[in-house]
């Protein structure tokens, strides 16, 4: 028995009182501290030591204020805090600069007890880009965890480790290519209308690893209202289904039939089980002046955005935690333009693409409270650039 099952924000001083109730004992994905955390330099570099092995390994709750002796959990005696928002505080700005490189998605829980005292714990996961170092007062050194606790890595599991990175990263890169693939042979999950195509995956790191799979039947009961899309013709799908690889939602038609060869799809979302989000849209291409306008709209970043933030809410429902990595594609685009709406910005000089299809490289996403705009502007300005033109600001 540990705490890793239950979601940190659930949990309770019962389910602390049951650690010394069953004598839960440190190990991999465990350590108490009686303490409070890191207040000397040399407390601040063990915290880092510790959150580093944990992540270096599978993960695992590092847990202030309960005692123990032996590695056996004795006692919830808890720590006195005056401020818990700032106490949390003080301790991500230690974690956040303590390693190269940074360690994305750990969470820190305050947990009040009876006595009036506190107890932290600190989640890590698992890393999808290790090995870290511990880079704080001069460390320069790697750990991981084993059944015993905390130990510095060998050059053999360093090797190991450098290697998992690539493996993920390429496993991410693989599933695009593989999804891409068969949107442009048209295998998608639905019937889709023809022209100039963008298609967003937001992968989890985690999305394949073993036990990620997570439950959609809440999709199935709610139909597909929960689950948005990018288009900018409806800002939700209205109809839905399960399907092989999870759940696809899209528009409805009477009936909420299946678009068919008379009436293909403009959007779909796919869900897919293992957390990992699928939304394509077909450009609307609107008749201005009595002729078709089939270049591309700047507006199209914004929908982006916007439902990158959506998608991120759905997997937070789902118990997907980040890193996540966001990836855009926007297909069939050959001879197209950026779109000369916005001509006091520059875009009069624009110059049709020359790609058919632009593929363009992830954005990493390390927590919820990452600014999207931001971080998708790189991005853009490619599709910019592939168009002659500057990047936006």
């Amino acid at each position: 028995m540990s705490l890793g099952h239950i979601p940190l924000e659930s949990i309770t001083e019962s389910d602390l009182q049951g650690l010394i109730d069953n004598k839960v004992p440190e190990g991999k994905r465990i350590e108490y501290k009686g303490n409070p955390p890191a207040i000397k330099d040399s407390e601040k570099k063990d915290l880092l030591i510790d959150v580093s092995s944990f992540a270096n390994a599978t993960g695992g709750d590092l847990i202030y204020g309960i005692r123990e002796e032996d590695h056996i959990p004795v006692e919830v005696a808890g720590i006195s805090i005056e401020n818990i928002d700032m106490e949390k505080q003080r301790l991500a700005n230690i974690i956040r600069d303590g390693f190269e490189p940074r360690i994305w998605g750990i969470n820190i829980h305050i947990i009040p007890l009876s006595s009036g005292k506190k107890v932290i714990i600190i989640r890590i996961p698992r890393s999808y880009n290790p090995p870290h170092m511990v880079t704080y007062g001069g460390e320069r050194r790697f750990y991981s965890r084993g059944p015993a606790g905390k130990y510095p890595l060998d050059v053999s599991e360093l090797r190991l480790l450098f290697g998992l990175t690539d493996a993920t990263a390429k496993r991410i890169r693989d599933f695009r290519a593989d999804r891409l693939m068969k949107i442009k042979n048209g295998e998608a999950p639905v019937l889709m209308l023809k022209g100039p195509t963008y298609v967003l995956h937001m992968i989890p790191f985690d999305a394949f690893s073993l036990g990620s799979n997570y439950d959609l039947s809440a999709f199935d009961q709610l139909r597909a209202s929960t689950l948005p899309n990018i288009s900018n013709v409806c800002s939700e799908m209205s109809t839905g289904r399960l399907n092989f690889d999870g759940f696809v939602s899209y528009p409805g038609y009477v009936g909420n039939i299946v678009p068919t060869l008379e009436r293909p799809a403009r959007s779909y979302t796919q869900l897919f089980r293992n957390g990992i989000v699928e939304s394509a849209h077909v450009q609307y291409n609107p008749t201005v002046n009595g002729q078709v306008e089939k270049n591309i709209n700047p507006s199209y970043e914004t929908r982006i955005v916007q439902g990158i933030k959506k998608f991120l809410n759905v997997q937070t429902q789902l118990g997907v935690s980040p890193p996540t990595a966001v990836l855009l594609a926007i297909l069939g685009v050959k001879g197209r333009s950026i779109s000369k709406e916005n001509s006091d910005d520059g875009l009069w000089a624009a110059i049709p693409f020359e790609q058919d299809d632009l593929v363009l490289s992830e954005m990493v996403l390390e927590n919820l409270e990452d600014d999207i705009s931001k971080k998708m502007r790189p991005i853009f300005d490619i599709v910019l650039n592939a168009a002659g033109l500057k990047g936006g600001n």
